[in-house]
């Protein structure tokens, strides 16, 4: 089993390393689906971690694509913020931060809706086993990623503390991926 899913993960990094350093091209880019791989390679990873029957695989996928477009749109909005707080950080000027803050708040907010909204369709359709499960693989699929982008290498030191399973808490609430 973890073969299976060390080459699930590698082909997600693949795939969704390449679409993150690129700019946004228009609708129907190769961008849209790499997305689109990356989301079935999600959806392939919960059918068999979760144990789906095809009913629930297909309202699971169905769920998921509803919300796509619009978690990918916060997100992106989220990206270029941090940015511009990086940059406006730098310069010492409260004044161009204070707006920052307030509109990458509000972006970290719309994104919490946005999950919870889409884990509260999906609790639904499954057990309280499979909802416990689909919380974990989802947070599993978000600390992978997240490791993947971590900058490795001759030179490079974590941060303190940072990286160690028992010290990354499992998130409770809807996953970010």
């Amino acid at each position: 089993m973890k073969p299976k899913r060390t080459l699930l993960l590698a082909l997600l990094v693949w795939l969704a390393l390449p679409a993150s350093l690129q700019a946004q091209g228009p609708v129907g880019a190769p961008e849209d689906s790499k997305r689109e791989r990356i989301q079935d390679l999600i959806l392939q990873r919960l059918n068999t971690e979760l144990g789906l029957n095809p009913t629930q695989s297909q309202q699971l996928a169905r769920i998921m694509r509803k919300y796509q477009q619009q978690r990918l749109g916060l997100k992106r909005q989220q990206r270029e913020l941090t940015a511009q707080l990086r940059a406006a950080s730098t310069s010492g000027n409260d004044a161009q931060v204070q707006p920052l803050l307030q509109k990458l708040t509000a972006t970290r907010s719309q994104l919490d809706q946005v999950n919870d909204q889409m884990f509260n369709e999906i609790r639904p359709m499954l057990t309280p086993m499979q909802q416990a499960k689909y919380l974990l693989v989802m947070d599993e699929i978000r600390q992978e990623v997240k490791a993947i982008r971590r900058p490795m290498g001759p030179g490079y030191y974590p941060p303190p503390g940072a990286g160690t399973p028992s010290q990354d808490a499992v998130r409770v609430g809807p996953p970010y991926y």
